[in-house]
C-alpha cells in the first residue's frame, strides 16, 4: 500500500467514527491518561449549589471560579488537574472554587471558563475557551492586586 492510499484509508476510517462515539472515547482517554481533575485532597472548595455559590462569591476579597459541565466537557480533566495544582500552591491569596454548572442551576456557552470576583464583582473571565498559559496569567494577576 502506498502512502497516499494509506492516508485515504485513515481519511476513510475516521469518516465512519460517529462523533458522540469520538467524543466518548475522547474523553475515556483523557479519564484514564495523566490528568486528575477530581478535587478530592485540593484546596479548590465544590460549589454544589446556587446558595453556596453566591455566599462565597459576595463574602470573599478574590475568588477564582472555575466553571464546567464535567458529563460534556472533556477539557475540563486536563485543565481541571492544572487548576487543582494553582490552587493548592495559591490558596492562601484567593479562594479557588469549582462548580458544575448543571448542579448550580447555571448557563454558560461554552464550557470550561473561569471567572474572577473581586469583593462580589465580577472581574477578569476567560470565557472563549481556555489553556494553561492563559489560566495562569489570570490567576497570578488576581493574586498581584493589592486589597
Amino acid at each position: 500500500m502506498t502512502k497516499s492510499e494509506d492516508s485515504k484509508s485513515e481519511d476513510s476510517k475516521s469518516k465512519n467514527v460517529k462523533p458522540k462515539e469520538s467524543n466518548l472515547n475522547q474523553l475515556n482517554t483523557i479519564k484514564n491518561s495523566k490528568y486528575d481533575a477530581n478535587m478530592e485532597n485540593s484546596k479548590v472548595i465544590v460549589v454544589n449549589n446556587n446558595q453556596d455559590y453566591i455566599h462565597l462569591i459576595k463574602t470573599n476579597k478574590k475568588v477564582i471560579m472555575f466553571y464546567s459541565e464535567p458529563s460534556t466537557c472533556y477539557a475540563w480533566l486536563k485543565y481541571g488537574s492544572f487548576y487543582k495544582r494553582l490552587a493548592n500552591k495559591y490558596h492562601k491569596k484567593a479562594l479557588f472554587l469549582y462548580t458544575d454548572i448543571t448542579k448550580c442551576g447555571l448557563s454558560l456557552p461554552i464550557t470550561p471558563a473561569l471567572y474572577s470576583f473581586i469583593n462580589g464583582r465580577e472581574f477578569l473571565k476567560l470565557d472563549e475557551g481556555v489553556n494553561h498559559k492563559d489560566i495562569k496569567t489570570m490567576i497570578t494577576t488576581i493574586l498581584k492586586l493589592k486589597l
